[in-house]
C-alpha cells in the first residue's frame, strides 16, 4: 500500500532539521569573518557554507541511520537483506522473494497441478489477485492453504488457490468463467482486494488533480527513505494527493457500478454451475484507515445488493485497531502470515456460522453427525 511503515518517521525529519539548522547557524558565524572582498566572492562563500553544512549534515544523519537500523527489526530496516531479493530459478517461471519460493503450475496460479476431482471431498476455489496468490509469504501460509487446514479438521476438503497477481473484478469473472469448468467446484470464495474496483490492467495509482503519478522517489538512501515518506504523507494529509481509494469512493468514476456488476455476473455464473451463493470477503492489511474502512463498508454493500454472501472484513479488522499495516515488509507491502491467518479464521467461521453452507459442509463431515 501506499505508505511505508517508518520507525519514529518525525523523529528522523526533526534530526534532519537539526542538522540543518546546525549549518545554517555555522554560515552566520562564518559569514561574520567576510567583512572584506568583493560581493560576488562573500556570496558565492556563503552558498558554498550553506551547501557544504547541509551535505555534511545529511551525511551525518546516514551514517547514524545505518548503525541503528541494526538494532531494528529486519523488515523495518531501512535497507532490504540481500537474502530477500528476487532469485530467478533458471528455466523455470519460478522465484524467490523474501526467501519463500514462489511457484507457478502449468495454469499460471500457485502451487502444484491440480488433482483430479475425488468423490467424497468438498472442492472450494478461491479467487482473488496476489493477496490471494499469497505474495511475500510461503506457500503454505497463503490463506487458501490455511483455509484447508483449518476446515480439513472436521471435514473432508481440499482448496484450491486461484489467486493471480494483478487481477480486477473483470479478470475475476474471466478466470471463473475459464477455469471453474476444469476444476468443478462445490464452493467459491472469493477474497476481495479493494483495488479490484480499478479496470482490468489498471493499477494502484496516486494523482494530484488529474494527473496520475506519485511523488518522485528519493529513497536510494536511508535518509531519502524518510524524507520520501515524509513528503508522501504531507501530500496525501493536505489533500494535494489523492489515491485510487478516494475515487472508487467518488460515484463518478463508476467504478463501483463497474465492480457490482463483474461481482453479480460472477456469481450469476457460479450459481449456474449449481454452486452455493459466492462466499466473499474483503482481505485488506491496513487497519485504522477510514477511507479504506468507509470503502470496505461499501463493498460489503454492493456484493450483498449482488446476491453473495459475504463475510464482514470486521470480524479480524476490530483486532486491529491501533496496529501498524500488517504488511511483509517495509519493501513488500501485501498482507503478511498473521494478516493470511486472521483471513483464513475470519472465511472459516463466516461459512461455518451460515447454516446452509455448513448443511453443505456436514456432507462431507469425518465423523457420523
Amino acid at each position: 500500500m501506499w505508505l511505508p511503515q517508518l520507525q519514529g518517521l518525525y523523529f528522523w525529519v526533526a534530526l534532519d532539521l537539526v542538522w540543518l539548522g546546525l549549518g545554517v547557524t555555522a554560515y552566520w558565524r562564518f559569514s561574520r569573518c567576510l567583512t572584506a572582498g568583493r560581493t560576488r566572492d562573500r556570496f558565492l562563500t556563503r552558498l558554498f557554507v550553506v551547501v557544504a553544512a547541509i551535505l555534511i549534515g545529511l551525511m551525518a544523519t546516514e551514517g547514524f541511520l545505518s548503525l541503528y537500523e541494526r538494532r531494528m527489526p529486519r523488515g523495518q530496516r531501512f535497507t532490504m537483506p540481500p537474502e530477500w531479493g528476487m532469485t530467478i530459478i533458471p528455466g523455470s517461471p519460478n522465484y524467490y522473494w523474501h526467501g519463500h519460493l514462489h511457484r507457478y503450475n502449468s495454469l499460471k496460479f500457485r502451487g502444484g497441478e491440480w488433482s483430479a476431482k475425488r468423490p467424497g471431498v468438498l472442492r472450494i476455489a478461491v479467487l482473488g489477485d496476489s493477496l490471494t496468490y499469497g505474495y511475500g509469504v510461503d506457500e503454505n501460509q497463503a490463506y487458501p492453504v490455511l483455509i484447508e487446514k483449518l476446515l480439513s479438521q472436521s471435514f473432508r476438503v481440499e482448496v484450491f488457490n486461484l489467486g493471480h497477481s494483478g487481477a480486477q473484478s473483470e479478470d475475476i469473472v474471466w478466470a471463473a468463467k475459464t477455469f471453474l469448468p476444469q476444476l468443478q467446484p462445490d464452493l467459491v470464495l472469493y477474497g476481495v482486494c479493494l483495488n479490484d474496483y480499478l479496470p482490468s490492467g489498471q493499477g494502484e495509482y496516486h494523482r494530484i488533480g488529474t494527473v496520475r503519478s506519485a511523488p518522485p522517489s528519493l529513497s536510494r538512501t536511508r535518509v531519502g527513505t524518510l524524507l520520501n515518506s515524509a513528503m508522501h504523507l504531507f501530500l496525501m494529509t493536505t489533500g494535494i494527493e489523492k489515491d485510487f481509494i478516494h475515487d472508487a469512493l467518488d460515484s463518478s468514476t463508476h467504478y463501483a457500478w463497474r465492480f457490482q456488476r463483474d461481482v453479480g455476473e460472477l456469481n450469476s455464473y457460479v450459481q449456474s454451475h449449481g454452486c452455493p451463493p459466492v462466499v466473499a470477503m474483503v482481505v485488506n492489511q491496513i487497519p485504522d484507515d477510514p477511507n479504506i474502512l468507509r470503502l470496505i463498508r461499501q463493498t460489503d454493500d454492493l456484493m450483498k445488493e449482488a446476491g453473495l454472501i459475504v463475510i464482514p472484513a470486521e470480524i479480524y479488522m476490530e483486532k486491529w485497531r491501533g496496529r501498524t499495516p500488517l504488511t511483509v515488509s517495509r519493501w513488500e507491502g501485501h498482507p503478511n502470515e498473521e494478516a493470511h491467518q486472521a483471513f483464513a479464521k475470519s472465511f472459516v467461521q463466516g461459512i461455518e456460522g451460515n447454516s446452509s453452507l455448513y448443511r453443505l459442509l456436514e456432507r462431507y463431515s469425518r465423523s457420523p453427525i
